[in-house]
């Protein structure tokens, strides 16, 4: 008996006998299936060493076909005694899913063992294993097919992070192996999305995408998704479309709307008052001075420098200091602001050569009152920043965390940064505490200098001294006023 070829597979595939719904009899897979679901399953069965990713939306079958791509491999050209592997994103879909290749199972031949979370193949004792995304490890696994299932809710954590690697890093040891990943949409903030992003532009997968909602879905369907999901979900569900979760910190129209497009950097005015942000990292955050002016009851971000470190390189403070001088000067003598944890000594040096510094100590009430500033500068569009990728990339991916004790504090996903938003957080809070900005011009300035006008006394009789009294709070008034037009 010869051996069996991809084309078995596939024979085997286009006959397995799926349910299309309550009322109907189980049919042919390959009697139903669209022709991009015949594409994608071909070219896993039939491609060696290749890898896939299926991006569809909720309803796109991705689950059902992945499984019976796996089944059909595993009672043909998976080869005896080898092992592949399916990694779910928690226990619940891993019980869903071995459920369903248990469901698959029961039409097959009785060469399928199912047995916990193990379907074995008896005459060739070739198994499939389905794991979670927060397995201990899969290093010293050398598996000939891996099923990644819903990768882009796979949580923004290290170990589903390291599992990755792991999945990614075994692949090589067989030539034959295959890599599936299956996904609907998701946050672009997590660590995903990179992968997905990678996969999309890079020529090392075979990426397929289909658009949502479902063509099979009507629009009752749609509509009643639309109306029972929140705004992100629907667009990762449904749509099968990247979108910022609901504790992101900037929305995606707003984020848009606040970019000033075409900006890198805008020049000192003297009409308006400045503030500098400072947010020291070295060895693992970033250190990032941002300057910023406040218009009316809005803040504008002017300049913005980042420095990020390395594994044999961290950010030396000495070139944050030199970067911090030469903008306070260049910015009109701007209020530097920083949490003095990181950087005590060089706030002191500063301060003693006569900049303008204040130290702003990070503690769980001060944070939260830099995240609701933030937030809200954004939601109500009272915020503008310079057109500069990486910032634009941070606003996009930060977020909202509530503490134990219910305050908010900006945070970041694994793998990317808050520090420009933290150092724009610093700038922007002290513009909006003060009370006056840009050109000074006083109408009363008369009246300030003179001070509240004395009852008149119709009884009394004006002394001559007066004259010259009155003469001299002119004159002062007259100083105070070319000094603020100054300004």
């Amino acid at each position: 008996m010869s051996a069996p070829e991809p084309a078995d597979a596939l024979a085997l595939l286009y006959a397995f006998r799926v349910d299309t719904g309550p009322a109907t009899r189980a049919v042919p897979w390959g009697n139903v299936a669209t022709e991009r679901q015949v594409e994608d399953a071909r070219a896993v069965i039939m491609e060696p060493g290749s890898w896939h990713m299926w991006l569809r939306p909720r309803g796109g079958s991705k689950t059902q076909d992945a499984s019976l791509v796996a089944l059909a491999c595993l009672l043909t050209i998976q080869p005896p005694n080898s092992r592949s592997l399916v990694y779910a994103v928690d226990k619940d879909q891993a019980a869903l899913m071995m459920e369903k290749l248990g469901h698959l199972a029961k039409a097959l031949p009785e060469d399928l063992r199912v047995t916990g979370d193990r379907v074995t193949n008896i005459a060739t004792q070739a198994f499939l294993t389905v794991e979670t995304s927060d397995a201990p490890s899969a290093l010293g696994h050398t598996p000939w097919l891996v099923v990644v299932d819903e990768f882009c809710a796979w949580p923004d954590r290290r170990g589903p992070r390291l599992l990755w690697q792991a999945v990614v890093s075994s692949m090589p040891k067989r030539p034959d192996s295959r890599l599936l990943v299956i996904s609907s949409a998701g946050d672009p903030g997590n660590w995903t999305h990179d992968v997905v992003r990678s996969a999309r532009t890079g020529t090392d997968w075979r990426f397929s995408y289909m658009q949502g909602p479902c063509p099979w879905w009507s629009e009752v369907d749609v509509a009643r998704q639309r109306g029972a999901l929140s705004d992100a979900a629907y667009s990762w569900y449904i749509l099968n479309e990247f979108a910022a979760a609901e504790n992101a910190l900037v929305g995606a129209d707003d984020l848009t709307a606040s970019v000033a497009r075409g900006v890198k950097s805008r020049p000192y005015d003297p009409a308006h008052r400045y503030a500098i942000g400072v947010d020291l990292g070295r060895k693992v955050d970033a250190s990032v001075v941002a300057v910023a002016h406040r218009e009316g009851d809005a803040v504008v971000v002017d300049h913005v420098e980042r420095w990020l470190p390395t594994r044999l390189s961290p950010v030396r403070l000495e070139t944050v200091e030199a970067a911090i001088r030469r903008l306070q000067a260049e910015y009109g003598h701007a209020h530097v602001r920083m949490d003095p944890a990181k950087g005590e000594m060089l706030s002191q040096r500063l301060g003693e050569d006569g900049l303008a510094v204040e130290e702003y100590v990070f503690s769980e009430a001060s944070v939260d009152r830099l995240a609701a500033l933030v937030s809200r500068l954004f939601g109500e569009r009272r915020i503008t920043v310079p057109d500069l990728p990486a910032l634009v990339e941070e606003l996009g991916t930060v977020v909202l965390r509530t503490t134990p004790g219910g305050r908010s504090r900006i945070d970041h996903h694994s793998g990317k940064h808050d520090d420009q938003v933290v150092a724009i957080a610093l700038a922007a809070h002290w513009l909006m505490a003060q009370v006056s900005f840009g050109t000074g011009f006083v109408s009363n300035a008369r009246e300030m200098v003179r001070g509240p006008r004395p009852r008149r006394d119709r009884t009394a009789v004006p002394a001559r001294a007066g004259v010259a009294a009155g003469g001299r709070e002119a004159a002062a008034a007259d100083r105070l006023a070319r000094m603020v037009r100054r300004r």
